[in-house]
Parts: structure tokens; sequence; C-alpha cells
């Protein structure tokens, strides 16, 4: 019955009390070697503010289904920092198992479990149960780190059956030095820079995405500390590693408005202590305006300075355009075959047509384009080019005297 135990029991029993499980009848071990549960650490002498590993062994157990350790310690001298499963019940980490999170109190770390899961039998034999890390935090001290087996959340070992397994204890002591090592305050804040859009950006796509890296010199960003807002509204960027900087991307769920105006801040700091706050970054962009799909208007044609050949014609517009000139003489069946174009975009327009016949009448019309090639035409208007100047062949001859009595000769 005890070996069909489900994950879901198993569960409730370590998350709710332990204390069901230790009133099973303890079982004694067949004769043989005793279990020993043993502490070992990294090293026996660490330096203040570095971490170290205290690795919990344990020897010669049979069937060992389920544990849970607790340790007691100087918590003045050295800090927990974390804890990590061991290969001994996760057979090499290839054994299913469920674990439970330790209580962390002033000098005491209570009911860390490891319990297999299923109906299979226990692990026997000699290995490592978890690796606890701690950090030094006073120097020149010493502190004995020892197995604390009290009631309900004390130590405890059991069998695939939830019956105790009788154990001996082995502990440490542990001293601490003070460092050597000058380390130099990390006194470089974290900075901001690729960013898109750009400060002060006009004419944004609506469906932009927010892009910008987070660079930090010294210890590195700290990740959990970036917080994106736009229009005051914090976001959640995707945010990748990148050596010491992260990129922070947003894409938005919905397009912004056109010509809205949006405000971004952005937050973070890095992982020195005490921590290196950057001063908020806030800048702004201006979303593109709406499509214009006015058509320009186009005011106060005139056409002067008509000579036999050209004419020039002038006009307005609302608003910048480009200017363009169909023509043609009037007698013409497609007079207007003829165009005369300046792109570049203004409001006041002047084109001068040449190579005109003369004495002709010519029929014209004006186009103008605004940027989004909504377009405007006049009327057809015309206008008359005028003659050429010909010599008159009638005209008097005007002799000087000397002149004349050379024409005339001797029998004036």
């Amino acid at each position: 019955m005890h070996k069909n135990i489900t994950f879901y029991y198993l569960a409730s029993l370590f998350l709710i009390s332990i204390t069901a499980i230790i009133a099973a009848t303890p079982t004694s071990q067949a004769a043989g070697p005793i279990t020993s549960v043993e502490l070992v650490a990294s090293s026996s002498t660490i330096t203040e503010g570095e971490d170290f590993w205290l690795y919990v062994n344990i020897t010669d157990v049979q069937n060992l289904y389920s544990c849970q350790i607790s340790l007691i310690y100087d918590s003045s001298i050295i800090e927990y920092q974390d804890v990590s499963e061991g290969t001994f019940l996760n057979s090499n980490l290839s054994q299913q198992t469920f674990r439970v999170n330790p209580i962390v109190e002033p000098d005491i770390i209570k009911g860390y479990a490891i319990s297999r899961v299923g109906n299979i039998s226990g692990a026997s034999g000699s290995g490592r149960l978890a690796s606890f890390r701690f950090r030094t935090i006073k120097p020149n001290a010493n502190t004995n780190i020892q197995i604390w087996t009290g009631a309900n959340q004390g130590t405890k070992l059991l069998n695939d059956a939830l019956a105790n397994i009788t154990y001996n204890t082995s502990n440490i002591s542990i001293s601490t030095a003070a460092s050597t090592d000058t380390i130099a305050q990390d006194t470089i804040t974290p900075y901001i820079k690729n960013l898109t859009p750009i400060k002060n950006a006009i004419d944004v796509k609506r469906d932009t995405k927010i892009s910008l890296e987070i660079v930090d010199t010294g210890s590195g960003v700290n990740p959990q500390s970036i917080i994106l807002k736009i229009n005051n509204y914090q976001v959640t960027p995707v945010v990748n590693a990148d050596g010491g900087s992260y990129s922070v991307t947003y894409q938005p769920t919905t397009i912004f408005d056109y010509n809205q105006l949006v405000n971004i801040s952005i937050n973070a700091q890095d992982l020195s202590f005490p921590a290196n706050i950057m001063p908020q970054e806030n800048y702004s962009f201006i979303i593109e305006p709406a499509p214009d799909t006015t058509a320009p208007v186009i005011s106060e044609i005139s056409i002067s300075d008509i000579t036999n050949h050209s004419a020039t014609i002038s006009w307005k517009t609302n608003e910048s355009t480009d200017s363009q000139i169909n023509y043609g003489a009037q007698k013409n069946p497609s007079s207007l075959n003829t165009e005369t174009k300046i792109d570049q975009l203004s409001r006041q327009h002047t084109i001068t047509i040449d190579n005109l016949l003369e004495n002709t009448i010519y029929e014209f019309t004006i186009i103008s384009r605004d940027y989004q090639d909504n377009s405007a035409q006049s009327t057809i208007r015309n206008f008359q080019t005028s003659i050429a100047s010909i010599p008159n062949s009638n005209t008097p001859k005007v002799y000087s005297v000397d002149t004349l009595c050379k024409e005339l000769g001797p029998n004036m």
C-alpha cells in the first residue's frame, strides 16, 4: 500500500505537516553499517564576502524514499543564499522528485524536503542529498553548523513505507577571515542607448516597436529592476541579456493614434550593493499624421510676358505641390498634348512656355499634386502669341547732304 503513494499525497504530507509522517512507527535497520548524515564544506576558512557550499551527504542508507533537512548556524556570521537538490534521491537528476523549499529564520533553516514520486523503491548506498550555499558576512569569526533534529520540521529520513530511518550526524565548524583585497566601490550607474524611435522623433509609424539598450560597465544591470512605462502605464517588455547590458523590446498590442504624443519612461539599477540607481530616462515621440486625402486648391492664375514665341503662367496653391502645365495649339484636336513640369514642391508656381508659334491661340490647364499625390486641375484657359515684327520696305531713306551729293553726281 505504501509504495502506491501518489505525487499529490506526498505533496500534501510535506506542505501541510511532516508530523503525520514522523508518527509512523520507527523501524530498526537491519544489522550492518549505521546510516550517517554528514556536513562537508567546500572550504573550512572562507574570506569575508565570499560564497561557500555546505554539502549534506548520506552514507550507508537502505531504501531512502524521502528526507527532510534542517540546519542551525550563526546567521550573524554567515548568510543563507539558496539550496539545490543533490543527486542521491534524484538518481543523477534522471528520477522525478518532489521538493519543498525551506523556511529560513534567524540562525535556522527548517524543512527542506525531497521525496521520490510514484510506486518505486527508495535509494540505497551513499551520496549527496543537498547543497546549501552561504555567504560570509562577518570576518574573523567561527560558527558551528549542525544538523537540527527538532520536532516536526527537524531532519528526518523515511523509507518507502514512510517509516523513520535512524541515523548518526556529523556536524562542522566554519572559520571566516577578513578580505585582503581592496575592492573598488562600483559607483557607475546604468545608462540608455540605441533608442528606437529616437528622442523627439516625428512621423513615427502607428505600429512602431519600442526598443532600447540598458548598459552598465560595472557590476552589470539588474534585469529585475527594469521598468518600462508608456504614457504612465507599465508594460512588460522582452528583456534579453547581452554581456553586462540588456536589450529591452516592446511591441504594443494596439497601434497608436494618429498625431499621438507618446511618452516613454525607463527605470533601472545595477547589481552592486548598494545599487546604483539610474536616473529615470524620459523621452517622447510623435506618431504620424492621418493620411492627407484632400486635393490642393489652385488660385490666382495669371498669364504674362506673352511674346511671339513664349508666355509665362503663374498660380498659387493652398499647400505645397509640384507644378505642371499641359498645353497645345487650339487648332490641334488634342491640343493639350505637351507637358512641362517642375517636381519641387511649393505654394507659388511660375512656368514659362517656350518655342511657341507666333500669332497662335494656345490652350492650357494647370495640374498640382501634393506629397500624398492628391491632385487638382484647373479649367482650360488660353492665350494668343503675338506677331513677330517685320521691317517696312517702304520706309523713306534719309541721307545726309554729303551722301546725297555723291549719289546725284556733278549733274546735280
